[in-house]
């Protein structure tokens, strides 16, 4: 492919990919059920930033699980920049989002900052590349750089900055795009991008790291400053037309230290995987492995897939510990040959020492295979993933469309064991209801993985969202949660739910339970804790819930994880935060002794009318008696009653907090009025309604057992049904008529009490 071919060709996918996020944005499609994978907890949103579009998510991972999430972000100034967030083990974010280029580091023109790459390793150190410089064409999905490089930023386990952002490539001329990086658990690192170099249109680039972050190689060429440098080398040993979308991966085991050697370890291998063109295919996949001690190849490149009468794009590689690889990518066929597909390589007879060279013959491990179908069509966007544990099981993640019949991508992903069999179907990744492109997946030591990827709308647009899954159950059976029954807890008070741990397929094991996800000083235990389900019966734990006084009235989710082993599951607890009189007068106590209302004597006054509103005789009355509590609240705001309170470690407004408390008494009084009221409408000879009637319940005997006023509507109602026996014979009169009528029809309605609301025909005043 020449380089205008694929300029024509970006533009053509330009205009269609235009087309298509017009209908992602217009409808939301059709949603598909497939498969479940085990996801550890709900789809979330990484991005704080939210003005524009986030796009071109990235994952790091490291076998312990620790993990960052790079993405390419537009600006208000109409420029983009790189940002990142952390994530630990568990998920929970580590600090809070950071923006990983300089916006001062200026060498180059780089508005526009792209294809994000990262790497992590053992210690939790990570690298973040990208490429930046200035468009030719394109928005967020296709797009041509009119001149590039290649950035790169080194982070501390901490999210600290090791050292200033750094041009990765010596060779500056043209574009430097699309860079790929493998990260040793030792810190050294291997960087890959496509750029020019080989004499023949567009080459694979790679230089190699060391742990400090300094080049290692061959210093001969000079960097943009002028300066002596390490050169870059080529990766493609077919050097005619072009090769694109490189794709790195390292060996994830520890360095080796040969017998003799006092200092010092040996690297183990890495490949380097691309699509392009080569001598037996002009569109395939193609790949090279090298000494990662010293970076000398291990061989020519090699064609990776067997098919060869279709374009092959967008390889992604993963390496376990053994020196086996996988590479996964996309096949634009049609019908049956057009899927995501897969081939491994590696060395026959079992595991290879890293830093050695195994003595069986190195090659493919077993054909090419399938890892799923594709439902778009050839032009359409999609872009696959892949992440390995360092056992050699893997997953591989891409976006597209539900069904054929849809115009809403999904994220879709399916897992194998080290031997590339499939562990299941492909399944959804992404929630419903919205389209999401472009995935970023990786795997820990112990198969969990995590999966990002941009779309949605996170309030401006697309933004970058992420959900992690545990790793498939291998022996030993699953366990599940049953559906936890939701609480109902007033603000300062303690409830209790429980918990249940189902066994699958004959699971024993003690499951670790957690909670999290409840507002600050919210306190959530389980016990007993763990549990352990057995001779297939469940396990049960007492879920207990204790809120502050402080809290207002709300509802959360709170998330129960269990984990055994490396299985994982959550299920919710839905709670719901009311508020009393008694509770809200706790409340106050609180802030009084907290200092927060600065006399007894206010507190008393609110609490007063707390206890007057629950001894009122009627709703209405309660209510005025709050709404005039409300005013006086507010009135105090600043005054007797600060706006700004720490009680156990949590800073809130206590102004806001109390008048959210009452409030929310008087939505209580307004949706818990008796249920079986006594209603009807006294209106004159028009329709029209007429106020203050005295209406009257009478029993048998002529007593009046209830009284109601009509309103300015002529609407009435007795609330005070309690007083009437059930099966008692009941009349209802106007005992009372306003100036200007004398009497009513008809003279009295009669019903039998049933317990049930009774709406009366009108009373008429003549």
């Amino acid at each position: 492919m020449t380089q205008l071919h694929k300029i024509l060709s970006l533009i053509a996918m330009s205009l269609l990919m235009a087309a298509t996020a017009a209908l992602v944005r217009g409808q939301s499609g059709t949603t598909v059920v497939l498969t479940p994978g085990a996801p550890t907890g709900p789809q979330l949103q990484v991005n704080t930033t939210v003005t524009g579009y986030q796009f071109s998510a990235a994952v790091g991972m490291n076998a312990a699980g620790n993990s960052v999430i790079a993405w390419a972000s537009e600006r208000p100034d109409g420029n983009e920049a790189i940002f990142a967030q952390r994530y630990n083990p568990d998920g929970t974010p580590a600090g809070q989002e950071f923006r990983v280029d300089d916006p001062t580091f200026v060498p180059f023109l780089n508005n526009r900052k792209r294809q994000p790459a990262a790497a992590m390793d053992a210690s939790g150190d990570f690298v973040i590349v990208w490429a930046g410089g200035t468009l030719f064409f394109g928005d967020q999905f296709n797009f041509a750089f009119n001149t590039s490089e290649i950035y790169a930023q080194r982070f501390n386990a901490d999210g600290t900055r090791l050292g200033p952002n750094f041009i990765v490539n010596a060779f500056t001329a043209g574009v430097q795009e699309q860079p790929a990086i493998g990260m040793y658990v030792s810190g050294e690192f291997v960087v890959a991008w496509t750029g020019f170099g080989d004499g023949s249109g567009t080459a694979i680039l790679s230089k190699r790291f060391d742990a400090t972050g300094s080049p290692v190689g061959l210093r001969n060429c000079f960097d943009f400053t002028g300066q002596p440098a390490v050169c870059d080398f080529v990766v493609n040993s077919f050097t005619t037309s072009n090769q694109f979308h490189p794709a790195v991966a390292v060996n994830p085991g520890e360095c080796t230290i040969p017998p003799g050697v006092i200092s010092g370890c040996v690297l183990a291998d890495f490949v380097v995987a691309w699509q392009g063109n080569g001598s037996d295919d002009t569109a395939g996949i193609f790949a090279r492995t090298f000494d990662g001690s010293n970076g000398v190849p291990r061989a020519a490149q090699f064609r990776v897939n067997t098919d060869t009468n279709n374009p092959e794009d967008d390889p992604l590689a993963s390496m376990g510990e053994d020196g086996n690889f996988v590479v996964v990518w996309k096949r634009d066929g049609s019908g049956a040959s057009r899927g995501i597909f897969a081939q491994r390589f590696g060395f026959g007879l079992g595991p290879c020492p890293p830093g050695s060279i195994c003595g069986s013959p190195f090659g493919p491990l077993g054909n090419e295979f399938q890892i799923a179908p594709l439902t778009a069509g050839t032009s359409h966007f999609i872009k696959i993933s892949l992440g390995m544990a360092p056992a050699g099981n893997f997953v591989a993640s891409w976006n597209d469309l539900e069904n054929a019949t849809s115009a809403t991508d999904a994220i879709f992903a399916r897992s194998f064991d080290a031997t590339g069999t499939a562990q299941g179907e492909p399944f959804r990744v992404s929630d419903p209801f919205s389209s999401y492109f472009r995935p970023s997946a990786k795997m820990d030591g112990t198969g969990n993985f995590l999966t990002a990827f941009e779309g949605g709308n996170d309030g401006s647009f697309f933004g970058i969202f992420a959900k992690r899954f545990a790793a498939a159950p291998t022996t030993g059976g699953d366990f599940n949660f049953s559906a936890v029954s939701p609480l109902t807890i007033a603000a300062g008070a303690t409830a209790s739910t429980t918990v249940i741990v189902n066994p699958v397929n004959g699971f024993s094991s003690a499951v670790n339970l957690s909670g999290s996800g409840q507002p600050a000083a919210v306190t959530a235990s389980l016990s007993p804790n763990p549990v352990t389900p057995s001779g297939g019966n469940p396990a049960s734990s007492v879920l207990k819930v204790s809120l502050p006084s402080f809290i207002v009235p709300t509802n959360f989710a709170l998330t129960v994880t269990g984990a055994s082993g490396s299985l994982t599951h959550s299920t919710t607890a839905n709670i719901t935060v009311t508020t009393t009189t008694s509770s809200t007068s706790n409340f106050i106590d609180d802030l009084l002794n907290a200092g927060c209302i600065d006399n007894a004597g206010i507190a008393n006054a609110l609490t007063s009318k707390l206890s007057a509103a629950q001894a009122a005789g009627n709703i209405q009355t309660a209510i005025n008696i709050l709404t005039a509590l409300k005013n006086q609240i507010q009135a105090q705001a600043g005054k007797h009653i600060d706006t700004a309170c720490t009680i156990a470690g949590v800073a809130f407004n206590p102004v806001t907090a109390l008048f959210l408390d009452v409030q929310g008494l008087i939505d209580s009084l307004k949706v818990s009025l008796i249920p079986d009221p006594v209603t009807g409408y006294v209106v004159d000879a028009n329709g029209a309604g007429v106020a203050s009637a005295t209406v009257s319940v009478l029993n048998s005997g002529g007593s009046t057992v209830a009284l109601a006023t009509s309103d300015i509507t002529g609407f009435y109602f007795l609330a005070t049904t309690g007083v009437l026996a059930p099966g008692a014979n009941y009349t209802v009169a106007v005992t009372g008529v306003p100036a200007g009528f004398a009497s009513s029809t008809p003279t009295n309605q009669a019903f039998t009490w049933q317990g049930a609301a009774i709406a009366l025909s009108n009373f008429v005043l003549n």
